[in-house]
């Protein structure tokens, strides 16, 4: 199950993944176990929600449980797309093997841009993910929905 939160004010967007995206994520990065697996979301913003569109599988170059850096081979090749495609980078993605899907302090250091969300996934015991607004004044959560699709329709979850 994916957990939801919230409890953010209105004026913060939602980050809005369909199921066969966020499926797309996991697989990736449990196939990157036992270290951290990355890669980058490309979205499209409206005033209330951050809608990811594309998910750019990356290699981590750390080979590392605990840190990570995206090849940026990988980088440039999803922003050459994303650009061709109209959308932008609105997302990077981590994970966090066994430790909970918050900012580590490298993340906190190093993750710091404005406009793009991180969406940290936690793998075990158990999946399950939030997103952070990462600046250099601090991590502000930001809500986060996967809309799973019945007979054609979106169905929030």
């Amino acid at each position: 199950m994916f957990p939801t939160t919230m409890s953010e004010p209105l004026s913060t967007p939602v980050l809005v993944l369909s199921d066969e995206l966020w499926w797309s994520v996991v697989t990736h990065l449990e196939s990157c176990l036992p270290n951290e697996g990355v890669g980058l979301l490309s979205a499209v913003d409206s005033p209330l929600e951050r809608r990811a569109v594309r998910f750019y599988p990356g290699r981590n170059l750390n080979e590392s449980p605990s840190r990570f850096t995206m090849d940026p081979i990988d980088v440039l090749r999803a922003c050459e797309d994303m650009d061709q495609e109209g959308t932008r980078l609105g997302v990077i993605v981590h994970s966090h093997p066994t430790t909970a899907p918050e900012p580590s302090q490298t993340d906190a250091r190093e993750l710091a841009m404005p406009g793009v969300a991180n969406l940290i996934v936690q793998l075990h015991p158990q999946v399950c993910a939030r997103a952070w607004e990462i600046t250099a004044e601090g991590s502000a959560e930001m809500p986060v929905r996967v809309e799973v699709m019945v007979s054609g329709e979106g169905r929030g979850v």
